[in-house]
């Protein structure tokens, strides 16, 4: 009998005797079970409701992580942690749970070593999109590492900020980690709006991005516009023209760009001789998705991208570009 069916034959016979034993008796119970079947044995516990397992672990999972965090069940926690972090068949949604990370490193001088490489392995593995393969999860702990240590702070800090149709967004401080499996556009046409990245390369099979931490703020469509119409003239198509692509540059990450423009070849950005002069200042909107952004010439990518639109995005760009033809129109008429 192998264990899964050890566990749901012993959830299915405590069931029908709770009344023969204590509380503690089932509580320390629980511990000796894998994560998976302690949500399911900890819900039937609590309820009389028969359901699949698949929504008992929707129902009931975050109800147990909030009392494993209570209850200081560190030992537990860290030998699940990879139950934790899974990959979801049954969900669209994941978590990185940094309610956890952060309960873990709140008791970080009662973990062994040992522990801490089994956390970082886990949490690596969950940023390299739950990849089975051993040496690129360790290639990817290796750049949090890396990222983590320039930024004077533990992997442990590590957000989710977005989940993207082809990567994952992690934060860690003022370093933003972009993680897929493809982009959809691995090179772009080079403008004045980019945020230059500091990395943007192939680890494994995964395609990762390192670039910096932007703030936001709202920004309206005729601004949005207006960058349309700025890359327009420099001869390249956006094809992602929303606000959560947009940040606010500042006068230090100014000094970064300027510095990585001497490194544009390995970061997939393709010259473009009609590129603007114009210099960003402080304060000033610049585009932090390096993605759906090609020359105006390239009707193979200009194509692919326009199969692959959904409706908001195919009305933007509509009007956007009627609006841009009209006004070009109008100018040349009236010179």
């Amino acid at each position: 009998m192998n264990n899964n069916e050890l566990n749901e034959k012993l959830i299915k016979y405590l069931i029908n005797n709770k009344g023969n034993y204590s509380d503690t008796y089932f509580y320390d119970l629980g511990k000796r079970l894998p994560f998976l079947d302690r949500i399911i044995y900890d819900y039937y516990m609590k309820n009389n409701q028969d359901y699949p397992k698949s929504y008992i672990i929707y129902l009931n999972e975050q109800l147990l992580i909030n009392k494993l965090i209570e209850n200081k069940e560190l030992t537990y926690i860290v030998d699940n942690l990879d139950s934790i972090l899974r990959k979801k068949q049954d969900s669209d949604t994941e978590s990185l749970h940094e309610e956890v990370l952060l309960f873990l490193k709140s008791n970080i001088n009662e973990l062994t070593d040992k522990d801490i490489y089994k956390i970082y392995y886990s949490i690596s593995k969950y940023v390299s999109l739950h990849s089975e393969d051993e040496k690129e999860i360790l290639e990817i702990e290796k750049m949090l590492l890396d990222v983590s240590n320039k930024e004077d702070t533990s992997i442990l800090n590590i957000k989710s900020v977005y989940k993207g149709g082809f990567s994952r967004v992690f934060r860690i401080n003022n370093t933003i980690i972009k993680v897929g499996n493809k982009r959809a556009c691995e090179k772009i046409a080079d403008n004045n709006r980019i945020l230059i990245p500091r990395f943007k390369n192939y680890i494994g099979s995964k395609l990762v991005e390192i670039t910096d931490y932007c703030d936001t703020k709202k920004i309206s469509q005729e601004d949005l516009y207006l960058i349309y119409e700025e890359l327009r003239n420099q001869g390249v198509m956006w094809f992602d023209p929303f606000e959560r692509n947009i940040g606010i540059i500042n006068n230090n990450l100014i000094k970064e760009q300027y510095k990585r423009r001497n490194n544009l070849n390995n970061l997939g950005i393709i010259s473009n001789p009609n590129k603007s002069d114009t210099i960003l200042k402080d304060g000033d909107y610049v585009i932090i998705d390096l993605d759906h952004l090609v020359f105006d010439y390239d009707e193979e990518k200009i194509n692919k991208l326009r199969n692959k639109l959904d409706e908001e995005t195919e009305q933007r760009l509509y009007y956007f570009e009627k609006r841009y033809k009209k006004e070009k129109e109008l100018l040349i008429k009236n010179k």
